[in-house]
């Protein structure tokens, strides 16, 4: 975890990164700042049950209401 680079967009264009900030952004709103974790540990369980849920059991609209599992899964069947 201590090896991550952050990357940034160019000024004045936050398009780059704007699929990562949208799932930060629901991350923080939906999960993070709703609890109180005990540990680390605690904390690194709950994101990785955050992107279960977010890629397999949360419909978006930007995916005319499927899961990004379900959108992928159809993409690649064509």
């Amino acid at each position: 975890m201590d090896k991550v680079i952050q990357s940034f967009s160019k000024p004045y264009s936050p398009y780059n990164n704007s699929v990562i900030e949208s799932f930060f952004s629901n991350l923080k709103q939906e999960e993070l700042y709703r609890r109180n974790y005990k540990n680390k540990n605690e904390l690194l369980k709950a994101i990785d049950d955050y992107i279960e849920f977010y890629n397999g059991k949360r419909p978006h609209k930007a995916n005319n209401y499927l899961t990004p599992n379900e959108r992928e899964k159809q993409y690649y069947k064509k």
